[in-house]
C-alpha cells in the first residue's frame, strides 16, 4: 500500500467505525501530536495511548465528532490532509466547525507520526 492509500484507509476505517483496522495502520512507536490548546492535545506515543488519550475522548465527550476531508496532498513520505472538524459537545450541546490540517509521516505502510493544526479556540468554545 502506498503512503497516500495508508492515510486514506486510516480515515475510511475511522468513518466506518473500524477502529481496530485504523489503529493497525499506526506504527508501534507512533508519535501523535495534537495541537497545543486542543482538548486532547499534546504528545501520545504508541497506538494504545492514541486510543486512550484521543479517540476514546471523542466518543465519550462528543455527541457528534466528524473530520470531513476536503483534500489529500501527497508529498512522498508525508501526506497532508485538509478538512473541517464538525462536532457537538455532549455537556453543553454546543456545536462547532473548525478547519484543520493533518500531517502524517508514513514509512513501510505504517503511520509513524501525526501532527495536527486547527483553530483550538473554536473547539474549546463548544466545550
Amino acid at each position: 500500500m502506498d503512503n497516500l492509500t495508508v492515510v486514506k484507509t486510516f480515515y475510511q476505517s475511522l468513518e466506518a467505525g473500524q477502529l481496530e483496522k485504523a489503529i493497525g495502520l499506526l506504527h508501534a512507536d507512533v508519535e501523535w501530536v495534537g495541537m497545543e490548546g486542543f482538548p486532547y492535545g499534546g504528545v501520545s506515543r504508541g497506538p494504545d495511548a492514541v486510543v486512550k488519550n484521543v479517540f476514546a475522548k471523542f466518543g465519550e465527550e462528543w455527541a457528534i465528532w466528524q473530520a470531513a476531508i476536503d483534500e489529500f496532498m501527497d508529498a512522498g513520505d508525508d501526506i497532508v490532509v485538509l478538512g473541517t472538524y464538525k462536532g457537538t459537545y455532549k455537556a453543553t450541546q454546543k456545536s462547532m466547525i473548525a478547519a484543520f490540517a493533518h500531517v502524517y509521516h508514513v514509512q513501510e505502510g505504517q503511520i509513524v507520526r501525526f501532527r495536527q493544526f486547527t483553530d483550538t479556540l473554536k473547539v474549546r468554545a463548544a466545550m
